[in-house]
């Protein structure tokens, strides 16, 4: 995505309601950015710009965040010491049926599996254990050679639990495997819409859940397939669902009436513009916004070295006490990426709301008239020149 500094826009803006960029005060300066955040918001929805939706293949269900093979116990001496081989590798007690428990374990921070919802009064039956599951995205594991799929075990053999403020949760599924088997899991977690995270699923608790990346606020649509590489993609229906999760972060879910393999058209969150000028003397904790150009190493208005080239922009905090300025090879900071898209539309429409709070309505209506020019503009660019015609949907042909 292109892109457009704040910088670029304030300069436009400046000349067109006649200020003098290099003697503008933090008044005007904070009119203009509010104004920015509001108009950045209103085209933001507008359409389906690809500047701001976006796609992800995941599936639904909870995801696991870690799988490994569960210790058996060592056979030990009389003095309590393990017994061990030649190669000083410990004994293993050999179970009855030759099985070793899998450990499956749930990513907690998803929207729990409680007990007490399973179907049936499995709950106080003691019957959850019987619950069927279904994994998907599924890893696999080695026995004698063999390489085989671990989403062909549909039972479990028992499970561990947790307590919060709501109740009893499953924590981990218990899953047998033949004892010398191999499990092939990723030793990094990528988050629940990895692109090897697996799911869980059980059949009579099925929370078949996604979740949106958390700078998303809408899920637009979803399909089986991928929309963008056939005419044959089915839309599934979906429920939506805004949820607080453990960091205390708005979460939006997606919750589906099947499984498998979901393709999911999302928007991304427009950003709000509210910081002030970058001060080298605050410590800054996380979630603060500052106004910084980077290539100056300034927090002026204007460039103040002629020799070196200007982008200032706005910058979210990523860490408490945060000992850097911002820069793009530093992770402390995230920049505010604004599409350059919208950038006409933002020059004018942000001049015209500045003018009419100053009381000149007329030159005012002129800019929103010449801002509304400017989103026709662009549509005509996506559609007209681009040729960005979604195609045409051939599922149903009757």
């Amino acid at each position: 995505m292109k892109t457009v500094p704040f910088s670029d826009l304030l300069s436009e803006i400046c000349q067109l309601i006649g200020l003098d960029k290099a003697t503008l005060n933090d008044k005007s300066f904070n009119a203009i950015r509010d104004f920015t955040s509001r108009r950045i918001g209103t085209i933001w929805d507008r359409e389906e710009w690809p500047d701001t939706n976006r796609f992800i293949k995941t599936f639904p269900g909870n995801p696991i965040s870690f799988a490994s093979l569960v210790d058996l116990p060592a056979i030990q001496t009389e003095t309590g010491d393990d017994l061990l081989a030649q190669n000083n590798a410990p004994l293993w007690v050999q179970t009855s049926n030759n099985v070793q428990p899998l450990e499956v374990q749930l990513d907690t921070d998803f929207p729990r599996v409680y007990t007490a919802d399973f179907s049936g009064d499995a709950y106080r039956l003691g019957t959850i254990v019987k619950s069927q599951i279904e994994i998907q995205n599924p890893f696999y594991y080695t026995y004698n050679g063999e390489t085989k799929n671990i989403a062909d075990i549909k039972e479990m053999s028992s499970y561990a639990t947790l307590t919060d403020t709501v109740g009893e949760y499953i924590s981990s599924v218990f899953i047998a495997l033949p004892y010398g088997s191999v499990v092939s899991f990723p030793s990094v977690y990528e988050g629940a819409n990895g692109k090897l995270t697996s799911t869980i699923t059980f059949d009579k608790n099925p929370k078949r859940i996604v979740q949106l990346p958390t700078n998303s606020v809408q899920g637009l649509a979803a399909w089986r397939v991928d929309p963008r590489i056939t005419t044959r993609a089915v839309p599934v229906d979906f429920m939506v669902e805004d949820l607080f999760n453990s960091e205390v972060q708005e979460v939006t879910y997606l919750t589906f009436l099947q499984n498998g393999e979901k393709f999911i058209q999302y928007r991304l969150s427009a950003p709000r513009l509210i910081g002030k000028p970058y001060d080298a003397t605050i410590s800054y904790s996380k979630n603060a916004q500052v106004y910084y150009d980077p290539l100056q190493s300034s927090s002026s208005f204007t460039a103040v070295d002629p020799s070196k080239s200007s982008r200032g922009d706005f910058w979210n905090c990523l860490a408490n006490f945060t000992p850097y300025a911002p820069n793009w090879p530093i992770d402390f900071w995230q920049q505010i990426l604004i599409p350059y898209r919208f950038k006409d539309f933002l020059v004018n429409g942000v001049s015209s709301d500045f003018l009419k709070s100053e009381g000149r309505t007329d030159e005012g209506v002129v800019l929103d008239q010449l801002a509304e020019m400017a989103v026709q503009q662009q549509i005509d660019v996506l559609i007209r020149q681009q040729g960005q015609n979604q195609k045409l949907n051939m599922a149903y042909t009757y």
